[in-house]
């Protein structure tokens, strides 16, 4: 297959894992970038050359409800530019975090409240925390992660084309994230 030559890829509407991020960037060769948003409120962050996310002022106000202690919580979205459907301090369903300095307001995107992990401890596993675990994990095009009960199962499509996966490493990694013996 003959692909385009392109100067970067967006991805967008979805969490961007790093096994799909380092895939993209293999087969086009070009940097790729996410932009996040919904269906009903169109994109309200863009990602950096850094990796940061960053919102535009003019199209929303965000807000973060349910904060836990690690300043993760609920995406509230109030709409600016669509004088036609406004949305009031309406629940998108991700969870984020974010960061304030001199130089403005950077977002972490952490995934779908309903496919993080609730710990008999009380802690919450997000979708980032998972994926995070399995960014330094080589062999795996796609993953998921299941919870059955206490127990969690993994399955993934490995990269006909890359390394072996390390499953003992991999289940060692992911058990210390969510606190079992293994996975």
């Amino acid at each position: 297959i003959r692909f385009p030559r392109l100067k970067f890829v967006l991805s967008s509407y979805e969490f961007l894992s790093h096994a799909h991020r380092h895939l993209l960037e293999r087969v086009f060769q070009v940097p790729v970038y996410a932009l996040y948003g919904s269906t009903e409120t169109g994109h309200l962050l863009m990602e950096t050359p850094e990796r940061d996310f960053h919102a535009s002022r003019e199209t929303a106000v965000l807000e973060i409800l349910n904060a836990d202690d690690r300043g993760i919580g609920e995406l509230i979205v109030s709409t600016l530019s669509n004088p036609l459907m406004p949305l009031l301090r309406y629940r998108i369903g991700d969870l984020v975090s974010f960061d304030s300095d001199a130089y403005g307001t950077r977002f972490v995107l952490h995934g779908r409240a309903a496919d993080a992990f609730q710990l008999p401890d009380g802690k919450r596993v997000t979708v980032k925390d998972v994926d995070d675990s399995l960014s330094e994990t080589t062999g795996i095009l796609h993953y998921q992660l299941r919870q059955k009960g206490e127990a969690f199962q993994l399955r993934y499509v490995p990269d006909q084309g890359g390394d072996s996966v390390d499953e003992a490493k991999l289940s060692a990694r992911l058990g210390a994230l969510l606190g079992c013996a293994e996975i």
